[in-house]
């Protein structure tokens, strides 16, 4: 397996991990009668267009991913309720977005 195969490949498992734990905390939160979990429903879906847009442009949705990435680890403490939380989803989008950049530049180079 070529390089940037490997990259791209490592980072929708990574990005496919994000979604599957958002998606068992949204489902976990609503079973539970708290209505707060839908709340997840919308960065899910977002997740999902850019595990999509990952697999046919690396090089742009990587430059996206990690971009949000480092908007939500920077995001201010005193403004998001559980600042974890927010770097729970941001570190894993910023790492996914780095692999898809790293993927992206080196299929470019390669042809």
């Amino acid at each position: 397996m070529k390089l940037p195969n490997g990259l791209k490949i490592g980072a929708e498992v990574l990005l496919g991990a994000t979604i599957i734990i958002m998606l068992y905390i949204c489902i976990n939160e609503i079973s539970t009668g708290n209505q707060a979990g839908m709340l997840f429903l919308l960065p899910l879906a977002i997740f999902v267009v850019f595990m999509w847009l990952g697999w046919i442009r690396p090089l742009e949705t990587g430059v996206g991913l990690a971009l949000l990435g480092i908007i939500v680890f920077t995001f201010p403490e005193n403004i998001v309720i559980d600042s974890i939380a927010w770097r729970t989803i941001g570190v894993p989008t910023l790492i996914t977005g780095f692999l898809l950049l790293g993927s992206g530049w080196k299929f470019r180079e390669a042809n």
